[in-house]
This record gives structure tokens, sequence and C-alpha cells, in this order.
């Protein structure tokens, strides 16, 4: 080949496989929300609604974001990239979950705070802390997935 001869390939290059020891986590992580999200929110469907209360609440919002995650896992694991739309869109709906979450269950009946409360006043709780921390923990994570995906197209893009 002469010095100033290129070759130029404009062939979409494959996706870059996960590592042994990745994949492997992702299978174990796949397989141990996915079943269990689903017959347990089965489970709870089907469950006598009386006694609804905090414990079942907490877990109805625990079951959805589980699934939630499944979904994401799954969809990581087919596409083989760990920046996409969809995952940033799931944790989106966890982290709106969550904050929701932190207003409505202060309002059941049985809700005893676990000492960090944000405006109560005497037994009066507005907002669960704990789940309203945890939530905006989460849209943070879902702004940064939403920035990775958006690098990720503009690379894809320029190779």
């Amino acid at each position: 080949m002469l010095k100033n001869n290129f070759i130029t390939n404009t062939q979409k290059k494959n996706n870059p496989k996960f590592s042994g020891r990745f994949k492997l986590l992702l299978i174990i992580a796949i397989f141990y929300t996915g079943p269990p999200s689903i017959f347990s929110l089965i489970g709870f469907i089907f469950s006598p609604w009386a006694e609804f209360g905090t414990a079942s609440f907490s877990m109805l919002v625990y079951l959805l974001c589980e699934l939630c995650i499944f979904i994401s896992l799954i969809r990581i694991f087919i596409n083989k990239i760990p920046f996409l739309k969809i995952v940033s869109q799931c944790i989106w709906v966890i982290s709106i979950l969550l904050l929701s979450s932190s207003l409505i269950i202060t309002r059941l009946s049985d809700y005893q705070s676990r000492g960090f409360d944000i405006l109560a006043e005497g037994g009066f709780v507005l907002i669960d802390g704990h789940l309203f921390l945890s939530g905006i923990l989460a849209v943070i994570l879902a702004c940064l997935i939403k920035e990775g995906a958006k690098m990720q197209t503009e690379l894809d893009e320029i190779l």
C-alpha cells in the first residue's frame, strides 16, 4: 500500500460484547429479579385487599420497581449496550413511583415514622424522607443514563 492510500470502511461495527463476568452477573440479576417479581406481583394482586396498609403498599412499590429493573436488564442483555433510552425511562418510572409513594405512604393509617421526615409537625408527616431521597437519587441516575444514551448514539453515528 502506498503512503497516501487510505482504506475507508463505512460498515457499522458490531456492538462490543460484554465480558464474561458482566454477562454472568447480568444473567443472575435477570434470573433473580424477573420470575420472583412477576409471581409475587400476581400473588399480591390476587391476595385479600382488606389488610392493605403500609407494609402492603411498600411491597407493591418494591415489586413494581423490581419489575422495571427486570425490563431494563432484559433490554441491556438483548441490545448489549448498557446506555439505552428504555433504561432511562424505566428509571424515571422508578423515581416517579418512589417520589409519589413518599407522599402516599404517610397518609396510610398504620404509618409509623422511620426518623427521617420532611415537613412533620406533631403526628402529621407530609413526606417520608427515605423514599423521597431514594426518588431524588433515582432521578439523578435517570438523567445520567439519558446522557449516556445520547453519548452512545453520537458515538454510533460517528463510527
